[in-house]
């Protein structure tokens, strides 16, 4: 499975903004990238090639579809998942990959591709974007995660982050996140905050061949502008 990361053209009446580590496949949500922009657009696109370790007979085609927020395959929550990575994200994704069932999708700082190679039968867990606590990482009045309200406040309201949009594209069929998808964790983090935020899904397996993962997150808010 090859992962590579491209800027895709910005949508009709949209600034683009990208304010996350251009060479991360996850958006990360800082305060000092290009301040001077109010609207933000963030897209990363992966090429996925699977490896089938099956009988043909047995693979079955497409694939890839977003689960429910609430599933938690191979006994993982998202909330489980974001604790499992959120080190592992803030660090710049230096470290070693967490050991968790699932193939997580990322592409490491200082490169603008990946490569993978996953049996038949792997399932995908996709990190869109997320923000924490840290110094060099706050953006707005950060919220006590442990209250759901405002958590979600933070991260739809036009005076806080003002999510208008998380989409995941699986070989362009266009799969929108909805609030349930947000999580937050407290958890020591690389880059020294102590509470995570972030908008992730888990994706069933991919038949054989080559599949295109595309992210989409558009923020507005104030307090990124």
């Amino acid at each position: 499975m090859s992962v590579q990361k491209s800027n895709t053209a910005p949508l009709t009446g949209c600034d683009i903004w990208q304010f996350h580590d251009d060479n991360a496949i996850t958006p990360q949500l800082t305060r000092e990238r290009n301040p001077g922009k109010s609207h933000t657009l963030v897209c990363s696109v992966l090429s996925l090639l699977m490896v089938s370790t099956v009988a043909p007979t047995m693979v079955l085609a497409g694939g890839g579809n977003v689960l429910p927020p609430t599933a938690k395959p191979r006994g993982y929550s998202l909330s489980d998942m974001a604790k499992a990575t959120a080190y592992f994200n803030t660090g710049g994704r230096a470290s070693n990959t967490p050991n968790t069932p699932f193939q997580i999708l990322y592409v490491i700082d200082s490169q603008t591709s990946n490569t993978f190679e996953v049996s038949q039968g792997s399932m995908f867990y996709v990190p869109m974007v997320f923000t924490d606590n840290s110094p060099s990482r706050l953006v707005g009045v950060f919220p006590n995660i442990n209250i759901r309200e405002e958590l979600l406040n933070y991260f739809y309201s036009p005076d806080q982050l003002g999510n208008n949009y998380t989409q995941i594209l699986v070989d362009g069929e266009v799969n929108s996140l909805g609030s349930d998808y947000v999580v937050g964790v407290p958890v020591p983090l690389a880059d020294g905050g102590t509470q995570y935020i972030v908008s992730a899904a888990f994706l069933t397996p991919l038949s054989n061949g080559t599949h295109t993962v595309e992210i989409r997150v558009s923020f507005t808010g104030k307090a990124v502008g």
